[in-house]
């Protein structure tokens, strides 16, 4: 994998991307208040009663929380804050029911629609997320962070012309908003379209400097055409943002794609201590280790990676490489299971399995 980072050509707002015609939104509008309005009308023919309690989960704030829901189980801000515990938790299911109650409730809440979107998305039902945030869409036509988080999911469900469109009503309403020229480079660049991706990152970064994934985005687009003035640009991104791990490990990658290894190891054990959290830093300085035959220094790295996110296969699949390189078949056996459990297209992985089943 390489990265590339390139110097920014500042723009006059004048040349800023022509987006779509604005009159298509508003009949999308219409469409989408509609068609919610039968989506909420069909759940609330089943007029379910709200359950305020369910099962004490031994977590002291969502605990507390079902306490007071026990006296008022219709208040819908202490069904909100429950439900963003929960959806801290992983609790997906409860986590929608508490934000239906507090929809259903208050339905003129923005961030509630928002958090039901992500607890969707992140439960697998994503069909259902892009319904809530175009309801949301529908409700809140001026509000642009509900607009960016509607563009967002759109994006996620590859809906690649209604994220334009979407973007464009932004613009419409704030021609200076740097995270709408954000989500409109990552859509076009999603789209194969990279130089009017490319344009739209420099735009971003003119309005605001100090959005650093823009800048990283910017970097990597040019990086992938071969440009070497990615360096530039995530030199640039690491000089506004000093602490900034994104920023660094950006720095740090492009450096290891570009020979340069030792001071990419330097940065990415900066990233680790600004953010002990930061997996890939773990995973790509264990990667460097590995090349420089210092074993027993990536094995830390990615037993560090795999304690600090179980969920993450890439540690697992590293550390069982090394464990098969020292003759531990069977703990190296038991991480490449590990996984291919969570990731069943890691080819390589399924391989090593066969080969140690073997022995």
């Amino acid at each position: 994998m390489t990265h590339n980072h390139h110097k920014p050509v500042l723009k006059s707002h004048s040349s800023l991307p022509t987006f779509l015609d604005w009159k298509p939104f508003k009949l999308a509008s219409l469409f989408m208040l509609i068609s919610f309005a039968f989506f909420f009308s069909c759940r609330e023919e089943k007029k379910e009663e709200p359950k305020g309690n369910f099962a004490v989960i031994g977590d002291e704030i969502v605990d507390a929380l079902t306490i007071a829901l026990d006296k008022d189980p219709l208040n819908d801000k202490i069904r909100y804050k429950r439900a963003e515990r929960l959806y801290t938790l992983k609790k997906y299911d409860e986590c929608i029911e508490d934000l239906r109650v507090a929809i259903t409730t208050d339905s003129l809440q923005a961030p509630y629609y928002h958090l039901l979107a992500d607890a969707f998305l992140d439960n697998n039902l994503s069909s259902r997320a892009l319904q809530a945030m175009q309801k949301a869409g529908a409700l809140f036509p001026n509000r642009i962070p509900t607009l960016l988080k509607l563009s967002e999911t759109q994006l996620i469900l590859a809906q690649y012309d209604a994220a334009i469109l979407t973007l464009n009503e932004i613009v419409r309403l704030d021609a200076q908003n740097a995270e709408a020229y954000f989500m409109l480079g990552t859509t076009l660049n999603e789209m194969g379209e990279k130089k009017r991706a490319i344009n739209a990152f420099q735009t971003a970064t003119e309005l605001d400097a100090k959005l650093i994934d823009a800048w990283v985005s910017l970097g990597n687009l040019y990086d992938e055409l071969g440009d070497k003035t990615a360096l530039t640009i995530f030199k640039n991104a690491v000089k506004i943002a000093p602490q900034n791990p994104t920023a660094i490990h950006a720095l740090a990658f492009y450096l290891q794609n570009h020979g340069q290894e030792q001071e990419a190891m330097n940065l990415y054990r900066k990233v680790t201590t600004l953010d002990p959290t930061y997996t890939a830093a773990y995973l790509n300085c264990g990667i460097l280790l590995m090349e420089k035959d210092s074993v027993d220094k990536a094995f830390e790295m990615f037993n560090i990676m795999v304690g600090t996110d179980p969920k993450d296969w890439a540690g697992y699949h590293y550390r069982g490489l090394i464990y098969a390189k020292k003759g531990k078949n069977a703990e190296a056996l038991a991480d490449f299971r590990s996984s291919t459990n969570l990731n069943p297209e890691n080819e390589e992985g399924l391989t090593m399995i066969k080969k140690l089943e073997k022995k």
